[in-house]
């Protein structure tokens, strides 16, 4: 019997199209298909907690996993019959660097750095202790502050620092020195018996760096910022180049963003995946695939209505005519095929506008234009 691949991949801005770049509309339909095959182990790596995993997969339609490393590998569930069950044996494992200490006590020993503000009680857990601050704070200097304090404490952590680029703000996370995502993807490759030949790992920030120049397989998806693709390749030692992979685009007409990037990189490190791919293709041919997007009214020119790809994300719509339409109020989130219709627009065009430029632009006429 073939061994299965396993395919672990961080979450924002990896799999969900939530940056700046425009997602390929088939990308995320042809993964779910991929992932559906019983050779294809599915992990999710990402700093959100499990309530956040379980939203973006019910928000973007992503497939079930088989198992979700949470809040920056402090925890590990595995998902059978839509029930998600933490491993005790990974909590018992990292709860040993913080000496049974939790994060509650620990955040008294900073209590009086004021740079850092404690994020919100759902992103903390037992051994995750999550700080906010300037993006442009002098981290470095910061994170070799706090190490001595718990150095002289007896405390093994490590710090993650990365900044959320939508938001325009540094996130700094204290964990036990083994509750990481590498460490926490070791250890699932080790109680399922996978091995470095048969796993992979995708991601696209900051915080996805030390499992990308660990030596596994790795992607680095095309939307990454050019200096975390930069600090990659400073980072990778030399025997390890060949195991990272960059996303490019191209690759079966996708763009190599997002699920693009994933699927490119497993093409690249698993030929036998690109005949999956392309027979989940075949499959699909002749039906109609789903264009995602959301639609906002104008305050400004009534029954004016602008759909772009994704909520919020202006990126590709021409600054003149945002200034026309003023202050923009979203109205919904909708999935278009061929068995939607819309009031005062061709549902076909709309797709295809929000495909070749990024926006479609429905005025208040019986007769619907393109912008």
């Amino acid at each position: 019997m073939k061994q299965e691949i396993l395919l672990c991949s961080d979450l924002d801005r990896t799999l969900l199209p939530n940056g700046q770049q425009g997602e390929s509309p088939q990308a995320r339909l042809r993964l779910r298909r991929l992932t559906q095959r019983p050779e294809i182990t599915l992990t999710y790596v990402s700093g959100r907690h499990k309530a956040l995993i379980q939203s973006a997969i019910g928000e973007y339609d992503l497939p079930l996993p088989d198992f979700a490393i949470g809040d920056v590998g402090t925890t590990i569930y595995q998902i059978t019959d839509n029930q998600w069950h933490p491993w005790e044996d990974w909590s018992k494992e990292i709860g040993q660097d913080w000496r049974e200490i939790n994060q509650t006590e620990l955040a008294k020993i900073f209590a009086d750095i004021t740079p850092l503000r404690l994020q919100e009680p759902e992103k903390q857990n037992r051994y995750k202790l999550s700080y906010y601050a300037s993006p442009d704070l002098d981290w470095k200097n910061l994170i070799s502050q706090l190490e001595q304090r718990l150095q002289a404490q007896k405390i093994q952590a490590s710090f993650i620092w990365s900044v959320d680029e939508t938001a325009r703000i540094g996130l700094l996370d204290i964990l036990p020195k083994r509750a990481n995502k590498l460490h926490a993807i070791r250890f699932l490759m080790e109680r399922r018996h996978f091995d470095k030949r048969h796993t992979v790992f995708a991601g696209d920030s900051g915080n996805d760096l030390e499992v990308l120049t660990s030596g596994l397989q790795a992607i680095l998806v095309r939307n990454a910022q050019e200096e975390v693709r930069q600090e990659a390749l400073r980072r990778l030692p030399p025997e390890h180049r060949q195991q990272l992979y960059l996303a490019r685009g191209g690759f079966m007409g996708l763009n190599g963003y997002y699920s693009a990037g994933v699927l490119e990189g497993l093409a690249h490190f698993f030929p036998e995946t690109r005949v999956w791919m392309e027979i989940g293709r075949e499959q699909a041919a002749g039906e109609e695939t789903a264009q995602a997007c959301a639609i906002y009214r104008s305050r400004k020119k009534n029954d004016s209505y602008l759909y772009v790809e994704a909520q919020d994300n202006f990126s590709r719509v021409p600054a003149k005519l945002l200034e026309m339409l003023g202050e923009l109020e979203f109205v919904m989130r909708l999935e278009l095929h061929s068995e939607i219709s819309l009031a005062q627009a061709n549902t076909r065009e709309v797709m295809q506008m929000l495909r070749e430029k990024g926006y479609f632009l429905q005025l208040p006429s019986r007769e619907y234009r393109r912008s």
